[in-house]
């Protein structure tokens, strides 16, 4: 992900001389790059997110696309105000990407988890989401948010990810990941967003051949604007809907669905989530660690999913 981070950047600000990187102070071993071939567009402002909202927000109104890097948690809660000022208000083209989605820096321990980002975000005016769930995914991402230059948030993990077979789809589209192929009535459709897919293919891969349903896993990049008209198309009558995401229920992919099933009123058999506990785990430990304190690791996804199974 680290090298498909670089290159997309490098790219960006190589094709676009207007184009602006700033980090608040994070990247070491990776940036640096960067750096030295980008030196007229490239700024470290420091540990100062909040300001760097604002550097990036003058930098707009001079014409300037601005990308805004640093931990998920802080690009986004830390500088809320000057995001929803300069982004969400001003809708000036600045793209924040947040890494470290989830518990991806779960040694940190609870300022540095990123737990409720998502559904913040989401609930922000006029800014487009992104939850990135592999390295061709974040190129498509940054390709696609930089020949549109909306205010942009773009969210990414750091745990393995999965190798999206067909990279070539619109970043609008939902990708079909895996499906067992079953000819069975009952369909499990497992849709994920950013690195919970990992996990939910291992899942899959876990339990598929003994599952009476049908299972199918989903992945959504474009988490807003919402592809709607791609859900609708997924979704079948005999759907057993299962959302999973490294974000707490509230506001999430998991309410986005919700809702768009009842909106349209689809006739599915059952709706179940797997979201992160509303509440911080107050344990410093590696993401798989807290994502099994969680209840929301692979093995408790394929548990999950045979209770669906079952009904």
């Amino acid at each position: 992900m680290k090298n498909a981070l670089l290159n997309s950047i490098s790219n960006r600000l190589k094709n676009d001389k207007d184009a602006i990187f700033l980090t608040a102070d994070l990247g070491f071993m990776l940036l640096e790059e960067l750096q030295e071939n980008f030196p007229d567009q490239f700024f470290n402002v420091g540990i100062s997110e909040a300001n760097m909202i604002g550097i990036a927000g003058g930098l707009a109104r001079t014409g300037k696309s601005v990308i805004c890097y640093s931990m998920s948690p802080f690009v986004t809660l830390r500088c809320l105000e000057q995001v929803r000022m300069h982004l969400s208000i001003g809708q000036q083209d600045i793209t924040l990407i947040g890494v470290g989605a989830g518990y991806a820096y779960g040694p940190q321990g609870c300022s540095h988890h990123s737990v409720e980002d998502l559904g913040v975000m989401l609930s922000m005016a006029g800014i487009n989401i992104y939850s990135i769930m592999s390295p061709s995914d974040l190129e498509r991402t940054v390709k696609h948010q930089a020949k549109y230059k909306k205010p942009s948030y773009i969210r990414i993990g750091r745990s393995e990810p999965f190798a999206l077979k067909n990279s070539n789809s619109k970043i609008i589209e939902i990708d079909l990941i895996l499906t067992n192929k079953s000819t069975q009535n009952d369909h499990i459709q497992v849709f994920t967003t950013g690195s919970m897919t990992n996990y939910a293919t291992k899942a899959f891969e876990s339990i598929s051949s003994e599952l009476n349903s049908k299972l199918s896993i989903y992945n959504i990049t474009q988490l807003k604007p919402f592809p709607t008209e791609c859900l609708l198309k997924a979704i079948g009558e005999n759907s057993k809907i299962l959302t999973l995401e490294q974000n707490i229920l509230n506001g999430g992919l998991s309410s986005l669905i919700a809702n768009q099933v009842l909106q349209n009123q689809l006739k599915i058999k059952s709706f179940n989530s797997l979201n992160l506990p509303d509440e911080f785990i107050k344990k410093a430990g590696s993401e798989k660690d807290l994502m099994r304190l969680a209840a929301i690791d692979e093995l408790s996804i394929a548990k999950k999913i045979r209770e669906i199974d079952n009904e």
